[in-house]
């Protein structure tokens, strides 16, 4: 093969330009040389990339920290190698921004719910971003803190306000328990025959049952 050959390895590819202009890609294989050419190699494989915490201040003034990843496959060699000088970093600005949008109108009590931000909606703000430099992307939320103090009193909050919750259901099914009897009260007042019957049937089996009729 030596210097008439080369080969691209396997989950590789080789994005081809001869003389300035675009001439293909080349995937995993072994290709002959051509004089004028010049060759990008691009890993397909699957790579993460890691987003160091952010400081984001969210709808209550407070500032939270946020970490996150990026796994991502190229699936468009040429645009990878051809829009950005740094398309990764591309990915990783928009990223920044997806997660700070994401969090500004955010409520403590939300987050402390760990229900303000998911991994899908960041994933889908920066679809956009990933197909332009040619990639499929997708964004794994690693953590979201809120400051100790604040932490520990938004949890106070959640946590009452389940209480709360629970309480107000138990009551709810009181009431109905409630109402219940009150129909059943006043079913028995209107049709003294049902009340008689209604007790005949909560006698026991064994037990002897004297009616009185009415002259």
């Amino acid at each position: 093969m030596g210097i008439l050959k080369y080969r691209v390895p396997a989950r590789m590819c080789t994005v081809e330009y001869r003389r300035g202009q675009f001439r293909g890609v080349r995937q995993s294989g072994t290709y002959w040389r051509r004089p004028g050419t010049q060759r990008v190699q691009v890993d397909l494989r699957q790579s993460v990339v890691t987003v160091p915490v952010q400081e984001i201040a969210v709808a209550d003034g407070i500032v939270v920290r946020m970490s996150a990843a990026i796994r991502y496959a190229v699936v468009d060699a040429r645009a990878f190698v051809e829009y950005a000088d740094d398309p990764i970093g591309e990915l990783y600005l928009a990223t920044q921004v997806a997660m700070r949008d994401a969090l500004s109108d955010a409520s403590v009590e939300q987050i402390a719910g760990r229900n303000a931000v998911s991994a899908g909606q960041l994933s889908e703000a920066i679809s956009a971003a990933a197909a332009a430099i040619g990639v499929e992307a997708r964004v794994v939320i690693k953590d979201v803190v809120l400051p100790g103090r604040m932490r520990d009193a938004a949890m106070d909050v959640l946590t009452a306000k389940q209480r709360g919750l629970a309480k107000l259901e138990e009551a709810r099914a009181e009431t109905a328990a409630l109402r219940s009897l009150a129909n059943a009260a006043k079913l028995l007042d209107d049709h003294p025959a049902v009340a008689k019957l209604r007790m005949i049937e909560a006698v026991p089996q064994s037990a002897t049952v004297v009616v009185k009729l009415d002259d």
